[in-house]
C-alpha cells in the first residue's frame, strides 16, 4: 500500500537473484534515457530479504505512530475495505517485504538491493531473469527514482507527506512510479533491440493491473492491492500520455506542477486541459456531532480511485463502478467514534453534475448498511446507525 512508504520507492516485480552489474554504466544509461544528470553519489548496499523487511518496518514505524496506524485501520474497516478481524500493519508488512526486490531511500541517498545467498535449483524464473538481466532492469527503475529525486526532490514536489489526502498522495506516487517505469521500459527496449510494435505490446502489459496482480495474489484485500498497483499501471499510462513516449521535458513539468488527484492520472486529458480540478469539500465537526460523533478518528479524501474501489466493495460491478466514479468532483470523509462507543463515518462528495450525483446516489444505495442524502450535486453518505428494540430502520437508505 503505497501511502505507507512516501520516502521509499519500491519496484514490485518478484524476488530474484542479483547478479553482478556495472552500476556506473547503468547510471550513464539512466542519465541518457531520462535526459537528466545525477547530482550526488549514490551508495549501493546488497541486503538479505530479512534486512529488506527490517528496513520497511523501521520506516513504517517512523512514518506512522501506533495510534495513527490503528486509526487508519479503523477507517478502512468502517468503510468495509479490509476484513474486520484483519491486522493492517501485519498485512502491509507481509505484502511489502515479500514483494520488494529493493529500495531507494532518498533520505540517505542509498539504494538497498536484495541479494540471495545461493542460486535456486531448477528454477525456470531464475533462469529467465538471468537471461533477460532482470536485475539490471530493476536497478534502472530505482536509479530513475534516484535521478528524479536529486533533480526535483520527490517528497516535496509531489506532496508525498500528505497522509490525510490519500487521493493526492496516490497521484504523486503515480508520477514517480510511472516515470521510473517509463525509463525501465526504454532500457528494456534498447537492450532487447525491440521495434516500435514490440515495445508497444510490452507497454500494454506493463499498464495492465492483472500483470502485477498475479504477483500479489487474490488474498490481499482489493483496496490494498489496487491502490498499490495503481502507481505502476495508471502512473505509467499517464506519464506515457503526457510525454507521448519521448518528451522528457513534459515529464519534468509533472514535478513542477504535479497532478492534484487520481482523477487526473486516470484521465490525462483533464491534467492537460486543467479544466476539472478537485472541488474543495469541507466537513464541519459541529455538523457531524449532531449524529452522535464523540471523537474524530481519521480524516481523508478517497478521490476517483478510492470511490471506484468502494463502490465495487459495496456491491457494484466493475464497469458500473468505473462509469459512476468518472463523475467525481471532490470528497472528504471523517471517521469518528460515537457516543455509544461504536465507529461510524461521514462522507461528503461533490459531483460534476446533478446527473452524476444521482447516479452515485443510486449505486451507493445498494449497500444496505449505509444511509444516503443528496442535494443537487452534493451527496452525503453515512454508516447506518444500528437500530435496537422497537426502533424502525429507514428502508430507503435516507439520512434523517
Amino acid at each position: 500500500m503505497k501511502r505507507f512508504f512516501v520516502f521509499f520507492f519500491i519496484f514490485l516485480f518478484t524476488s530474484f537473484q542479483v547478479f553482478s552489474s556495472d552500476l556506473e554504466a547503468l547510471k550513464m544509461e539512466v542519465e541518457h534515457l531520462r535526459n537528466l544528470k545525477f547530482k550526488e553519489k549514490i551508495k549501493f548496499e546488497y541486503v538479505s530479504d530479512k534486512q529488506i523487511s527490517d528496513i520497511l518496518k523501521k520506516e513504517m514505524t517512523r512514518q506512522f505512530s501506533v495510534n495513527k496506524f490503528e486509526n487508519y485501520e479503523t477507517a478502512l474497516k468502517v468503510f468495509w475495505l479490509i476484513p474486520k478481524k484483519s491486522n493492517l500493519k501485519s498485512l502491509v508488512e507481509k505484502l511489502m517485504s515479500s514483494q520488494a526486490a529493493g529500495i531507494y531511500d532518498p533520505k540517505s541517498k542509498k539504494m538497498y538491493i536484495l541479494e540471495f545467498s545461493s542460486e535456486p535449483e531448477d528454477d525456470e524464473f531464475f533462469e529467465l531473469s538471468k537471461a533477460l538481466n532482470l536485475n539490471e532492469i530493476f536497478i534502472v527503475h530505482e536509479l530513475a527514482h534516484a535521478i528524479t529525486d536529486q533533480n526535483f526532490d520527490l517528497e516535496k514536489s509531489l506532496k508525498l507527506e500528505n497522509i490525510e489526502n490519500e487521493d493526492r498522495q496516490s497521484a504523486g506516487l503515480a508520477v514517480a512510479e510511472g516515470d521510473a517505469t517509463m525509463v525501465m521500459m526504454k532500457y528494456l527496449a534498447k537492450t532487447m533491440n525491440l521495434g516500435v510494435d514490440n515495445f508497444s505490446e510490452i507497454s500494454e502489459v506493463m499498464g495492465d493491473a492483472n500483470f502485477y496482480g498475479e504477483f500479489l495474489g487474490e488474498t490481499i484485500p482489493r483496496y490494498l492491492r489496487e491502490t498499490l498497483i495503481f502507481a505502476y499501471t495508471d502512473g505509467f499510462k499517464f506519464v506515457n500520455a503526457i510525454s507521448k513516449g519521448s518528451d522528457t521535458k513534459k515529464i519534468d513539468g509533472l514535478y513542477r506542477k504535479p497532478p492534484e488527484s487520481t482523477e487526473e492520472i486516470i484521465h490525462p486529458e483533464k491534467y492537460l486541459n486543467q479544466n476539472d480540478k478537485p472541488k474543495e469539500v469541507k466537513t464541519i465537526w459541529e455538523e457531524i456531532k449532531k449524529y452522535g460523533a464523540l471523537e474524530k478518528v481519521w480524516e481523508g479524501t478517497w478521490g476517483e480511485l478510492g470511490t471506484r474501489i468502494i463502490l465495487e466493495e459495496w456491491g457494484a460491478d466493475s464497469d458500473k463502478a468505473t462509469l459512476v466514479s468518472t463523475g467525481w468532483g471532490g470528497d472528504r470523509y471523517i471517521v469518528y467514534k460515537t457516543t455509544e462507543g461504536d465507529f461510524s463515518f461521514f462522507w461528503r462528495s461533490l459531483w460534476d453534475s446533478e446527473k452524476d450525483a444521482k447516479e452515485f446516489e443510486e449505486v451507493v444505495s445498494i449497500k444496505k448498511e449505509i444511509a444516503v442524502s443528496r442535494k443537487g450535486n452534493e451527496v452525503v453518505v453515512m454508516k447506518r446507525k444500528v437500530k435496537t428494540g422497537n426502533e424502525k430502520s429507514d428502508s430507503k437508505n435516507k439520512l434523517q
